[in-house]
């Protein structure tokens, strides 16, 4: 009553190969099992053990504890991650405005009608003739923008998806910072 482990015995050591399949001939009668280079005879102790859960592999001969490597995300999945994250803002003139803001395509369009409404009133009004806006943040709290202050905001939050659309694109290879200071 033979068990094995199964594995890749083509990974290199040191490192170790992750176990892909468990084996009990005493009480299986398997028409095709692998390379005997690619078992690994195990006690029954260790059998039992893998019968628990966990991750297995293989390394130097010896059945271990797996734990797979971290991938870490790429640049474009991290620029993504920043879109959804929203931008931190710090503002040097008026801490009310400070939070973490969405910058969100939706977040975007609303942030380009004001805007355009700022541009034809000469930046006296928003799209609602106020001479100001209640601008949300990522967790729900009402900010007060001016005329002035909601027109730094928007440069900053433009700057920021801007540049984040650049590593998008492959035009930009490092990601810019999600915090930015305002006036």
């Amino acid at each position: 009553m033979t068990q094995f482990a199964s594995f890749d015995s083509t990974i290199a050591a040191p490192a170790a190969a992750p176990v892909t399949g468990w084996y009990d001939t005493g009480a299986v009668t398997y028409l095709n099992l692998p390379a005997s280079a690619n078992l690994l005879v195990v006690t029954q102790a260790q059998w039992t053990a893998q019968l628990a859960g966990g991750l297995w592999a293989v390394a130097s001969g010896a059945l271990v504890a797996y734990t797979p490597p971290v991938t870490l995300p790429t640049l474009l999945q991290q620029a993504s991650n920043a879109l959804n994250a929203g931008l931190t803002i710090a503002s040097t003139s008026s801490q009310a405005s400070n939070g973490t803001y969405d910058v969100s395509a939706i977040s975007q369009a609303h942030l380009q009608s004001e805007l355009i409404a700022l541009l034809i009133s000469g930046n006296t009004a928003f799209a609602d003739g106020t001479s100001t806006v209640i601008w949300p943040d990522v967790t729900g709290t009402n900010h007060t923008f001016s005329t002035t202050e909601f027109a730094a905001f928007a440069k900053a939050a433009g700057a920021y998806v801007a540049a984040l659309y650049k590593v998008l694109n492959g035009t930009l290879s490092i990601l810019p910072l999600p915090l930015v200071a305002i006036v």
